[in-house]
């Protein structure tokens, strides 16, 4: 019974017009089995762009048969500010008017892989890299993954001339007022990651072998950065500061801790098969992250963080030695560069790998790509869920064709038919709402009853953003609401399943006016922090959307003096 009435609230509430909304995303309208793919291609002779290319002077291969271009542009990029929009008061989307020619750039700088040595190398080079985005104006979005996991220090909208002070903010340990979600904290079980640290402590596994928890922490964390600009129309290209993933590799000691290793690798040797285990789990996160950032359309540029410092002599200038002329000799090798990592995601994703000074690399990065095509195609009915391997060429000798390398059919983080439990955690806590389902959220109180208030939280997907089954002219969501008070782990969950078939009438005024769901929830005073998730389980979608819910108490007004 409950499920029925589910429905027939959707059925009242989903179908009227959206009012008052803003500018629609560029979303791709899923109405029937012929999907668009769009593929945006970097085509250069001797390191410049080749201008003038024709859709006929194409190639493109899905899974190896040949597509029909059927959509193509060619584009050059520039730097234009993100602007944010104006909203009504209470309300928050999370997607915003887009333009495909903007030229934007993610910086990643992953302070988890490495050493004392690595992070510092990195710091060394932000001034000059900052002052690189600011002369260019190019809009940049900074983010940092260390132990506490990955935090938003700059967004495309924010000034430019606030990036270098909020990078040094939080080095110091004192950022500025983030985003009340910018550290949202897991209200569910301990996620994966943790799991798999308790399981590596459980092994004792040998320091030099492969940190496979720092590992699945960076792969989750540039998933959660793929589907926070999947939404953002054009090619986007993220600069990745890191030494890669590391493999389980050999320790390398000096002569007098040839005992001590000998005891390690036997270690070592017992857990081999747990290890190995873990290995092909890293693995699999990793394909799926380079997938997700593949399928985004944001190309990956990894910048090596080891630069070009001799790794050897990292001990000797270690935070004990700093400023003093304390010499010793290194009693092992310093985490190295896994290159290969490196290069894998360049390729995937149609980037480049590049070896140079940090500065001399951003600035072949905002020089690259500013020139490209792209080419789009229709499944027509092809859109077997799983993965598509693409290939393009040039009927041209002598040019570099570079582009993402496949594309998936039921996006999202996995293809399960339904949200898993981990998925759902990893929206929660990514940094930034997804946006593949556009959404907006608005709140109102709707009445007061002693000490509590009834609050109703209106969201809104605007026409195509959510599909709809074509066999059975069906939509199928999951909806979770999660409101906690403010800087508390604690909160209440008000998970719902929506789904209903449209007749015919139904799924014209469907299209036209999107997607709408009310829900009604009870508050005691305070303030409040909210997430709304949706998953769309027809394109395997999901989105979510964060507020703030001030229902603090009023201060009662200070009584007059009185008059003598």
């Amino acid at each position: 019974m409950k499920r029925t009435l589910w429905t027939l609230a959707l059925g009242l509430l989903v179908f009227a017009p959206a009012s008052g909304q803003q500018q629609e995303p560029a979303t791709p309208v899923i109405k029937s089995r012929a999907e668009l793919v769009l593929v945006p291609t970097v085509v250069t002779q001797d390191g410049k762009p080749v201008r003038g290319l024709q859709a006929k002077d194409f190639i493109l291969l899905n899974n190896g048969q040949t597509e029909k271009v059927e959509v193509f542009e060619e584009i050059d990029a520039t730097p234009s500010r993100v602007e944010q929009v104006n909203l009504p008061p209470r309300t928050v989307q999370n997607y915003a008017p887009g333009d495909s020619r903007q030229d934007v750039v993610i910086l990643f700088l992953d302070y988890l892989n490495g050493s004392w040595s690595t992070r510092a190398r990195i710091r060394s080079y932000l001034r000059d890299m900052t002052r690189q985005f600011a002369e260019a104006h190019t809009p940049v979005s900074v983010f940092v993954l260390s132990q506490q996991g990955l935090v938003q220090l700059h967004s495309f909208a924010s000034d430019l001339g606030n990036l270098s002070k909020a990078i040094e903010q939080w080095h110091s340990g004192k950022p500025g007022a983030p985003e009340f979600f910018a550290n949202w904290a897991s209200p569910f079980s301990p996620t994966e990651t943790a799991q798999t640290s308790a399981t590596l402590r459980e092994l004792d596994l040998p320091l030099q072998t492969m940190k496979l928890g720092q590992a699945t922490t960076t792969a989750d964390a540039m998933q959660q950065i793929s589907e926070a600009y999947r939404g953002i129309p054009g090619r986007k290209k993220l600069i990745w500061m890191s030494i890669g993933f590391l493999r389980t590799a050999t320790p390398a000691y000096s002569l007098p801790d040839l005992s001590r290793a000998a005891t390690e690798l036997k270690s070592q040797l017992n857990a081999t098969q747990e290890t190995a285990r873990l290995d092909l789990r890293v693995e699999d996160l990793t394909v799926r992250a380079w997938k997700s950032l593949s399928d985004a359309n944001i190309t990956v540029y990894p910048i090596d963080s080891n630069g070009v410092v001799n790794p050897s002599w990292e001990d000797h200038f270690s935070p004990q030695n700093a400023g003093t002329d304390k010499f010793e000799p290194p009693t092992r090798v310093e985490v190295r560069t896994d290159t290969q990592s490196l290069l894998q995601v360049a390729e995937q994703t149609g980037g480049r790998a590049c070896t140079s000074l940090p500065t001399e690399c951003v600035r072949m990065i905002l020089n690259d790509g500013i020139h490209y095509y792209v080419l789009g195609f229709y499944l027509h009915g092809e859109n077997r869920p799983g993965w598509h391997k693409l290939r393009v060429s040039v009927n041209q000798s002598n040019v570099d064709v570079r582009t993402r390398d496949g594309f998936a059919v039921g996006v999202g983080p996995s293809a399960t038919p339904v949200a898993d439990k981990g998925e759902i955690l990893s929206a929660l806590l990514a940094p930034l709402d997804y946006t593949s389902v556009p959404l907006q959220l608005s709140w109102s109180v709707l009445s007061k009853q002693g000490n509590e208030t009834q609050i109703d939280l209106a969201l809104v997907s605007p026409p195509g953003g959510i599909a709809v089954d074509p066999d059975e002219s069906r939509i199928n969501v999951e909806y979770l609401a999660f409101i906690r008070p403010f800087g508390k782990a604690e909160g209440l969950s008000f998970p719902v399943t929506l789904t209903t078939r449209l007749s015919p009438v139904a799924l014209k005024i469907f299209e036209e006016g999107g997607f709408r769901f009310r829900k009604q929830v009870t508050l005691a005073p305070g303030r409040y922090e909210v997430r709304v998730l949706l998953r769309d389980n027809v394109a395997k979608k999901m989105g979510t959307v964060s507020t703030l819910i001030d229902l603090s108490p009023t201060p009662a007004p200070a009584p007059s003096a009185r008059k003598p």
